[in-house]
């Protein structure tokens, strides 16, 4: 594999994170739940706080000082008691694509979880539509849970979900 570097970006980067969120969001507006033109007039204090929020991890992709992907999480409480981690936001470029980086990305955000010792369930919710993530997942021990009704974008559009999750511990 190319030497690929998993790292988190500081908020000086704020326009590289930009930039491949705004290029993801135009590639591949079904898999993410806002929208390129939601973002395209975000000020540059929100790209920053974004980068630096204490509500979750972000971790990039990067091959010969290239951003190529990158994945997110967030922390949010269940109604049972258990603390679960939410996975967003994966992408990677497609002249990248196939080559195991958003695996890469999707462990280290694993590991960064589990170090914080409190976080028992990561899960996602992927279009079913999206053929290559929903092996990635299953691939990587991600199993399905309970039917969720199609997410509905701010534009109206929808599209079917499978809801899918990893224990941790």
């Amino acid at each position: 594999m190319i030497n690929t570097i998993i790292r988190s970006l500081n908020p000086e980067e704020w326009m590289s994170y930009r930039a491949l969120r705004l290029e993801a969001l135009k590639n591949d507006p079904d898999s993410f739940g806002s929208l390129y033109e939601e973002n395209i007039d975000k000020t540059e204090e929100r790209w920053r706080t974004e980068l630096t929020s204490s509500q979750g991890w972000k971790v990039f992709a990067e091959i010969d000082s290239e951003l190529v992907g990158m994945a997110a999480a967030y922390c949010e409480p269940t109604d049972v008691g258990t603390i679960a981690a939410h996975l967003v936001g994966v992408y990677i470029k497609p002249a990248f694509r196939g080559r195991g980086i958003a695996g890469l990305l999707i462990l280290s955000l694993i590991k960064v979880i589990k170090a914080d010792g409190k976080i028992n369930i990561l899960a996602l919710e992927v279009n079913k539509e999206a053929a290559s993530a929903v092996r990635l997942y299953e691939k990587m021990g991600f199993v399905y849970g309970l039917p969720v009704p199609d997410y509905v974008r701010n534009d109206g559009a929808a599209f079917p979900q499978y809801a899918m999750s990893m224990k941790l511990f």
